[in-house]
């Protein structure tokens, strides 16, 4: 049985307002319950996190997908989640969902940053670049900004003085944009 490792920010998780506080707040990425069944119905798989504590993290996931779940945790009387393994080197058990801060073995990483690394340094670089131009345009632009708005008009899971506050920060984040941005092809030239 082959392992498969399932980050959790963004790939499970939603993660409309980053890391926030720390507590988990977003709704199951749209598919995430379908494709984590069918991997494990042929792979042991295990969800890599580094949010405490990790049976907060288990007990999410077990909620969003009804789909079993375990901690593996080196302070297990920590973990707010009565399903905790003991330390192992390896997950190869099928059909329950582990969850864990250890990078096991695997034989595929599912992740929204990783960098496929084939052997070949300048092609791992350039791929990095290209991830890190594309979060920055992401970041600048003003659709980009406005369909944040729109997300978090729509997310149940807020409260209306949280949506407010985020929807500031975003609208503020336009008009800085809209502040810095060039009005005619004059405005770009170099003064």
């Amino acid at each position: 049985m082959k392992t498969i490792a399932v980050d959790f920010d963004r790939v499970l998780h939603s993660y409309e307002r980053g890391w926030h506080d720390g507590t988990i707040y977003g709704t199951l990425v749209p598919g995430a319950d379908e494709a984590l069944r069918t991997l494990m119905a042929k792979h042991a798989v295990y969800v890599l996190t580094t949010r405490r504590p990790l049976g907060d993290v288990a007990r999410w996931i077990c909620w969003a997908t009804g789909i079993p779940t375990a901690v593996m945790s080196d302070t297990p009387e920590r973990e707010p989640w009565p399903y905790v393994v003991q330390r192992r080197r390896f997950w190869d058990v099928p059909h329950i969902l582990l969850v864990t801060d250890r990078k096991l073995p695997f034989v595929a990483l599912i992740d929204d940053r990783a960098i496929p690394f084939t052997g070949c340094w300048p092609q791992a670089l350039a791929a990095l670049n290209d991830l890190i131009a594309r979060k920055d345009t992401a970041m600048t632009d003003p659709a980009q900004r406005l369909a944040r708005i729109a997300a978090l008009c729509d997310d149940t899971d807020l409260t209306a003085e949280q949506k407010v506050e985020a929807i500031q920060a975003a609208v503020t984040g336009l008009a800085d944009l809209e502040h810095r941005a060039p009005r005619s092809a004059g405005d770009l030239e170099t003064k």
